[in-house]
């Protein structure tokens, strides 16, 4: 009898392993293709932005108002908490397990428990939002903003689907609150959950007469989800006001991304060749043929489809040929492929070859950059089997001089101190631990923003005892001159100039 208890958690251990075991080999290998990233040394600028706000957040500064970056809070605070890249990353490994359970518990719903199905588009989603590929393996705003989006899509389909869900009242709260989860890392979410929002309009009961979308949009399930995104974005606006960084935080974290959307394309473009325009005429398209067709199509096809072609929208919103913004779109376009060979009619074929077209010359026209991956492991077992040192190691990425740089700031600073970084290398900062002086990690801020009256005021009002040049001194002329009055070159690091302030009586006797 004693053993009855261990007996029964055994068994019950036993066949959750049964029931799961697929998904657990999946875990571990995905588990093992994340350990490169683990340990890899500090190297992608935008993670190290992340860092040195985190860094700022842990040491009381208000985020967008005493330091800066264009997106929404929510990426700083977990590197916050994180506190270094080996935790960023392994957040970002737990929040990708969550990501992966949640999509194969969406992909039961949409193949009716096909476990081949299911498996097959859980590997594929699985793997490739985890390698370099598709910079899976970095802590960037879409490989976190995915997750709660996916989250929000499994709750949305499920209430669609499973009655005993449909009188929950906190579950169309939760799914906008999934979704403003989403938002809250990053802004492009919003089309997805847009998708969400027309699907259940105008494709849960197909039809286009007033009366019907009235009262869907009147629902409450309707209201109650709108309400779920909205309110905790309100709460984060209320928040920086009150810690009186309403206007940069409004101005910074939503405002400037339409400036920043836009920044990569070139300027004179009429309302026919601007891309945003043709891609929303694509989308209002797409969008119709599948109101046209809803009645020989499934609900997993037309939910997935629209799913699709929102997200492609958020992933080409900006035009920028980053491999991360097609996360965003991943998701849908796997279960997409999945659907085509399970469902197997041929308007679904037609469906599906129609949106793969669309997608492949959108990959085409935007000319998203590639990262090569095997590479990336082989470098890493050269390492992880001493063929190679971590020297070696720094090398292969090009990043030992920002080691370098940062010891030597380390060990000539205090750890309250602030340097500043002319550059693109904020990586200094989050491996010395010393915040920037000014509001911007990066020079390519400073000059989006036209910051170089502010930033040499900061410069100024609080002088740091070491500078350090990377870039050209005459796209600033400003630091170049205030550089010669008060600083001394005390060395160089492969080709980085550190700049000490001399004291006082030395630069007025100097000059």
């Amino acid at each position: 009898m004693n053993n009855a208890g261990p007996q029964s958690l055994a068994h019950k251990i036993a066949i959750f392993i049964a029931k799961y075991r697929a998904l657990i080999v999946l875990f571990l290998f995905i588990f093992v293709l994340r350990i490169p990233s683990l340990v890899e040394p500090h190297r992608y600028a935008d993670e190290e932005i992340y860092l040195t706000l985190g860094q700022a957040v842990r040491k009381g500064l208000v985020l967008y108002r005493d330091i800066h970056d264009n997106k929404p809070p929510l990426l700083y605070l977990v590197a916050a908490v994180a506190g270094s890249l080996f935790w960023f990353r392994f957040i970002l490994l737990v929040f990708h397990t969550f990501g992966v359970i949640f999509f194969w518990k969406l992909a039961e719903l949409l193949f009716d428990k096909n476990r081949v199905a299911v498996f097959i588009a859980t590997a594929v989603f699985g793997v490739f939002s985890t390698l370099p590929t598709l910079e899976g393996n970095i802590a960037n705003g879409e490989n976190f903003m995915i997750v709660p989006a996916i989250i929000g899509f499994f709750l949305f389909y499920r209430f669609l689907t499973v009655p005993s869900t449909n009188h929950r009242p906190l579950i169309p709260f939760s799914i906008g609150l999934s979704f403003a989860v989403s938002f809250l890392f990053k802004i492009p979410i919003l089309f997805d959950f847009f998708s969400l929002l027309l699907f259940w309009c105008f494709f849960v009961e197909p039809s286009f007469r007033v009366r019907v979308l009235v009262r869907r949009m009147l629902s409450l399930p309707f209201l109650a989800m709108v309400s779920g995104f909205v309110l905790p974005v309100l709460l984060s606006i209320a928040y920086y006001s009150w810690l009186g960084a309403f206007e940069p935080y409004v101005s910074a974290a939503l405002l400037q991304n339409v400036g920043y959307v836009s920044s990569w394309r070139s300027g004179g473009e009429g309302v026919f060749t601007n891309p945003l325009i043709w891609r929303g005429a694509v989308v209002l398209g797409v969008t119709v043929f599948l109101f046209l067709f809803s009645s020989k199509l499934s609900m997993a096809v037309r939910f997935v489809s629209l799913w699709a072609v929102f997200s492609m929208y958020g992933a080409l919103l900006s035009s920028r040929p980053y491999p991360h913004y097609l996360l965003e779109p991943l998701a849908a376009a796997v279960f997409l492929i999945t659907l085509v060979y399970s469902e197997r009619f041929f308007l679904v074929r037609l469906l599906a070859a129609m949106l793969f077209t669309l997608l492949l010359l959108a990959y085409i026209e935007n000319r998203f950059w590639y990262y090569p991956t095997f590479p990336y492991y082989r470098n890493f077992i050269r390492y992880a089997t001493g063929r190679i040192g971590w020297d070696g190691y720094l090398d292969s990425f090009g990043v030992r001089r920002n080691y370098l740089i940062s010891s030597y700031i380390t060990q000539h600073t205090f750890a309250s101190d602030r340097i500043f970084v002319w550059g693109t290398e904020p990586s200094i900062y989050a491996l010395s631990e010393r915040l920037p002086v000014g509001r911007y990690a990066v020079s390519y801020h400073i000059f989006d923003f036209r910051a170089f009256d502010e930033t040499i005021i900061a410069i100024q009002e609080s002088p740091p005892p070491y500078i350090i040049v990377i870039e050209d001194l005459d796209r600033f002329t400003q630091l170049k001159s205030y550089l010669v009055k008060y600083y001394i070159l005390e060395t160089t690091i492969e080709g980085a100039s550190l700049y000490r302030r001399l004291p006082d009586t030395q630069a007025q006797v100097g000059h």
